[in-house]
């Protein structure tokens, strides 16, 4: 169950219904930022701790993803990673970042500052 607003709870299904009937792109992007997103947070919040691990692991991707991709949405991101813990003592290999999604959250971030640094230098 997601949220849009504060006003009416959307199931998975309504949402999809929703972003499938969207025909402008821009309109698109604009309603996947803010509200399909939120609401994946929302779910991913509730269901992570007690998901199989398969699908741990899928839903810690996505809140990894929505953290590096949207900075609105990171500190969020974060802060339910923070708190559900989950993937924190998986094993990364030398030079490998980590699953834990706020460790992966934050070097993928400073990953992309670093390049777009470069590429500013450069041009």
């Amino acid at each position: 169950m997601g949220r849009i607003g504060a006003t009416k709870a959307v199931s998975a299904a309504e949402l999809d219904a929703m972003v499938r009937d969207i025909r402008s792109p821009k309109l698109l992007d604009w309603f996947i930022v803010n509200m399909v997103k939120p609401a994946l947070l929302d779910q991913i919040e509730k269901e992570m701790k007690r998901a199989p691990a398969e699908k741990q692991w899928a839903m810690n991707h996505c809140l990894a993803e929505i953290g590096i991709r949207h900075a609105s949405l990171r500190t969020r991101a974060i802060k339910i990673g923070e708190k559900l813990r989950v993937l924190i003592d998986y094993p990364a290999s030398p030079g490998c970042t980590p699953p834990y999604a706020p460790v992966r959250i934050a070097e993928m971030v400073r990953q992309t500052a670093k390049k777009s640094q470069k590429a500013k230098k450069a041009a």
